[in-house]
């Protein structure tokens, strides 16, 4: 199998350019004087030199994690008071499914009050 001279003059060049810009601008100018390239491949050529090679643009910078390594994590952080029902009268009150995390009910009256699946987490029930 034959190769044409551009495919052999690309892989020279391309063997003679690890050593330096320089040394590629001499071997394609001895290439051309051995008139195995014509004019117009070896200004392509030494065009090609010129040319910085495109070099991929660094990747983006990770944005810092959103958790603090110091933290106690495996202690429940308990979540500020948010209903202060304290003294309430809920008696017979419907309360089913109802989100009381966190809520002072310290006194409330919940006599026959529905807290059926009732989210009563945290809250105070004294």
């Amino acid at each position: 199998m034959e190769t044409s001279p551009e495919t052999s003059t690309e892989t020279s060049i391309e063997r003679s350019s690890g050593n330096g810009t320089e040394s590629g601008r001499v071997e394609i100018l001895k290439m051309l004087e051995e008139k195995k390239i014509s004019v117009e491949e070896a200004m392509q050529l030494l065009q090609a030199l010129k040319t910085p090679a495109a070099s991929q643009p660094a990747p983006a910078p990770r944005p810092a994690p959103n958790w603090d390594r110091y933290a106690d994590d495996h202690e429940r952080q308990t979540p500020p008071r948010r209903f202060n029902l304290s003294g309430a009268n809920l008696a017979s009150a419907n309360l089913q499914g109802t989100k009381l995390e966190g809520a002072n009910l310290f006194g409330a009256n919940l006599e026959s009050a529905n807290l059926s699946e009732a989210d009563v987490r945290e809250a105070n029930l004294q």
